[in-house]
């Protein structure tokens, strides 16, 4: 579920302070029936939470731990990561993918159905409105002084092509209607159904009696939910997984009470995720698992849950890559929540795993995606712009407000909210060399990100040149189906004085 506040749902309420108790009866009784994880973490956006759990590797691994991929970036999952769907495929399973993509389409290689996966049905990227489905990007054209232009087009794909149907109603009840259907199709499926909901922009059918739109939004996902529940209870055999993707933004109406911060930050808000798991099997534990675990383990336990060989448990120190969980015992001591690459900073946070509590490393080092983005802006403008100019412009503006890192300590079993910083506490201080020794050996363990990466094809990508439609915009070889060029910065004007003028970018289909 897409951006999902901590205290969202019912259960969860239960154990915050959330309001949304009797909201979630679907949602509810499927927790209780099985395995809620207290301790779950993942990305604190989109992009690099659906990697690992697709993957079973760390984002830091893939190179997506900065930022999500906007629609208009030449980026994705790497091709030679394989994906949860390959792994079910080879099983003899159907792979249905329904919903939110935002892995890169770029280039159709990188399409849900080029990555394991028998059909796809909804949208690639990241989002956009639940009843016209549509989507805006906002890109950066090359040159040109008014940097950002706005494009628009219609966002709903099936398996290889744009939707060829037409609706307003909302994706909830879209998405939940077709993964019933795939259910249906097969004996043996693996679904993976990514909810555009809660997502902005913030639209229900009606809202609660609260007035709150996203408690409506919220009770129409639960609603969806159960009808999807109902028909996996049909089968002898099955298996429910419900994760957030990070934490909720406070200002779209969700609470992440009582934990610290929201989307887009490394403090628990944004980080801790909703997660049960419930099926044939899967025991009714009955309160919040107290053991550590990670977005990268999802995977992993659910193909030992459906096929009958053992898996090879990883050996990787600091736990990076999926582990099975048991549920019952302890299976990983760590949890990287993220280490930003060195062109983005390299802040993050490490969790580790004592015999009573949970001790958070936080490392502020980026000031976030949205602000070095705007800062990169700046250099895109330039008709040839220089990569080097690109990290340096990212690098001072991160220095604005970190000169040097700062670093925090939180007993999170006692202060679950992050307000007390124990880094300088002396009781602390074999706790704290445990986390910053982890720390240090990802210094070399993370890969260098090039920072190319964060180019913006900008009016390459146009729908307009594509039928209206969101679609690769580039061959599987990267080559643009379309270019522009620049208007000349300097021209002769009527009265024979040189005239300056902002190059402009037009966009000619080849």
């Amino acid at each position: 579920v897409d951006d999902l506040g901590w205290a969202d749902v019912g259960f969860q309420a239960v154990h915050s302070t959330g309001t949304l108790l009797g909201e979630t009866p679907r949602l509810d009784e499927l927790a209780a029936s099985g395995v809620v994880f207290g301790s779950m973490y993942g990305g604190c956006e989109c992009t690099p939470s659906r990697a690992m759990l697709l993957t079973g590797r760390h984002a830091v691994e893939l190179g997506l731990q900065d930022s999500v991929i906007h629609g208009t970036e030449p980026r994705g999952l790497r091709t030679d990561a394989p994906t949860l769907a390959d792994a079910f495929r080879e099983r003899a399973y159907r792979t249905v993918c329904v919903g939110k993509w935002h892995l890169g389409f770029f280039a159709p290689r990188y399409l849900p159905r080029q990555r394991g996966f028998d059909s796809f049905f909804g949208i690639l990227t990241g989002g956009g409105d639940h009843y016209s489905h549509e989507t805006t990007e906002f890109a950066t054209s090359r040159g040109d002084a008014a940097s950002v232009v706005a494009l628009t087009g219609r966002n709903l794909w099936e398996d290889d092509g744009p939707w060829n149907g037409t609706s307003t109603e909302h994706t909830t009840w879209l998405y939940g209607r077709r993964t019933v259907e795939e259910l249906r199709r097969s004996t043996d499926v693996f679904a993976y159904l990514a909810y555009q909901a809660v997502h902005g922009p913030v639209q229900a059918d009606e809202p609660c009696a609260s007035g709150s739109r996203m408690c409506g939004m919220i009770r129409m996902l639960d609603t969806s939910l159960g009808e999807v529940a109902d028909e996996l209870r049909t089968r002898d055999d099955w298996l429910f997984w419900f994760v957030s993707d990070n934490g909720g933004v406070t200002r779209h109406g969700s609470s992440n009470a009582p934990l610290r911060g929201q989307k887009g930050e490394i403090w628990e808000g944004g980080v801790r995720l909703v997660s049960f798991v419930a099926g044939t099997g899967i025991p009714a534990l009955g309160r919040p698992s107290p053991n550590l675990a990670h977005l990268v383990d999802v995977g992993a336990t659910a193909l030992s849950w459906a096929s009958p060989e053992v898996l090879a448990a990883p050996t990787d120190p600091l736990q990076l890559s999926g582990r099975v969980l048991r549920f019952d015992d302890e299976h990983r001591q760590f949890a990287l929540v993220n280490r930003n690459s060195a062109a983005w900073g390299g802040g993050g946070a490490l969790v580790y795993k004592t015999a009573h509590s949970y001790v958070k490393l936080v490392v502020e080092n980026s000031v976030g995606d949205a602000v070095l983005y705007r800062a990169g802006r700046d250099v895109l403008r330039a008709a040839n712009m220089d990569p080097d100019d690109l990290v340096a412009a990212l690098d001072a503006r991160r220095r604005e407000l970190f000169p040097e890192p700062l670093f925090h300590l939180f007993d999170l079993a006692a202060d679950p909210s992050e307000s007390s910083d124990l880094f300088h506490d002396p009781s602390y201080a074999s706790l704290r060399r445990i986390l910053l020794d982890a720390w240090a050996t990802l210094d070399d363990a993370i890969p260098s990100i090039d920072p190319a990466l964060w180019l913006d094809d900008g009016p390459l990508a146009n729908p307009l040149l594509f039928d209206g439609a969101w679609r690769p915009w580039r061959d599987n070889d990267g080559l643009p189906l379309a270019t522009y060029q620049l208007r000349p910065a300097t021209f002769a004007s009527e009265s024979g004085e040189d005239s300056r003028q902002p190059p402009a970018a037009v966009s000619v289909v080849l």
